[in-house]
């Protein structure tokens, strides 16, 4: 094995990982490096619309009460996985902070929330843990969810990045992490983590939320929850981006001067009227996506684990599962060659 690692570095190659598994299921793990040294690999985990530990849970026999209930429908098991995986929460808004709150609740361990933005005075009548007082303060969205896990005192360990999704601040933080919630609002954002799961094999668990109001008065409420795992087609087969309004929003950010020249001109896309947001829906929306969560976790779903596409219209009463049209020339999920690939450079292979 040593020489094998001489070898694959005198080709270019920067890491050699080992892997051993015997006839019972157990599995060996380390990674040799360029200096000759090797490493145990402390964790390994099977990623898919299951996530399974193969290696490195630590089984907590102290008592818990806390989770007491939980463990009592899935065992004790539930509780010692959610506390030891990292999970990224991008964007800390509706959708966001609801599912920041549940996933306190569920006693994960460790929480990456990012967000750009500090609360304003139309967050309060959906955001939890938010404030007037914070309106005022201009508390970002991010320290309203650290500031809810602390009052909880149940211990999570949460990690706050006032940021964009993209920006290189969050890469290395969000590649650390075992499972991403995707509540933000932009498509830019969506764009980039819908390339960040698929080359890192990050489950990417999307959320969205759609409402409007007709001139007869009735309004349609929809629901959106995809996940992008490795057997599941991604978001952009599933039409939920759109690569305009993605640029869009790239020059508001890095370039607003040019960005409101423009749409006087009606070169962009403009925001309109602001989107209706009802707390009520934006929580359910959250309830589905941790559920997903869950189901990676547990067999409550059945054996094949997290729903790949799921749309639940609140106004007619039911929940639809479209299948997208297989494209196997998709720029994300059709590039085999990049499936797991990790680092490359440029990063996610975007110029720029």
């Amino acid at each position: 094995e040593k020489d094998l690692a001489r070898t694959a570095f005198v080709k270019g190659v920067k890491g050699l990982l080992s892997i051993v598994i015997d006839g019972d299921r157990n599995i060996a793990v380390r990674l040799w490096t360029p200096d000759g040294g090797c490493r145990d690999i402390g964790r390994v985990t099977s990623i898919g619309s299951k996530v399974q530990f193969l290696k490195g849970l630590s089984l907590d026999t102290a008592d818990n009460s806390v989770l007491d209930r939980q463990a009592r429908l899935f065992g004790s098991f539930f509780n010692d996985a959610v506390g030891q995986l990292r999970i990224g929460v991008v964007g800390a808004g509706a959708t966001g902070s609801a599912v920041a709150a549940l996933l306190i609740r569920l006693g994960v361990g460790h929480i990456l929330v990012i967000d750009k933005d500090v609360l304003e005075l139309s967050n309060l009548n959906r955001v939890h843990g938010a404030r007037l007082s914070d309106v005022k303060e201009e508390l970002t969205k991010v320290d309203n969810i650290a500031r809810m896990a602390t009052e909880t005192d149940l211990g999570p360990k949460v990690v706050t990045m006032q940021s964009w999704a993209g920006s290189k601040d969050s890469r290395d933080a969000l590649k650390s992490c075992d499972v991403v919630f995707g509540a933000t609002d932009d498509h830019s954002g969506r764009i980039f983590l819908n390339r960040l799961a698929h080359f890192y094999g990050i489950p990417l668990i999307d959320l969205g939320l759609r409402m409007k109001r007709h001139e007869d008065g009735h309004v349609d409420v929809f629901g959106r929850v995809t996940t992008f795992v490795e057997g599941h087609r991604c978001l952009m087969c599933y039409g939920v981006m759109d690569s305009q309004k993605a640029a869009d929003e790239a020059l508001e950010r890095d370039d607003p001067d040019s960005f409101h020249k423009l749409k006087e001109e009606a070169y962009v896309l403009g925001g309109g009227d602001p989107s209706p947001a009802v707390v009520t829906f934006t929580t359910e929306v959250a309830c589905m996506a941790v559920n997903e969560f869950v189901a990676a976790l547990t067999s409550f779903q059945g054996p094949h684990g997290m729903t790949p596409h799921r749309v639940r219209r609140f106004h007619a009463q039911d929940d639809r599962f479209p299948i997208p049209s297989l494209n196997p020339d998709c720029p994300v999920c059709g590039q085999t060659d990049v499936l797991g690939r990790a680092d490359v450079e440029p990063f996610l292979r975007v110029v720029g």
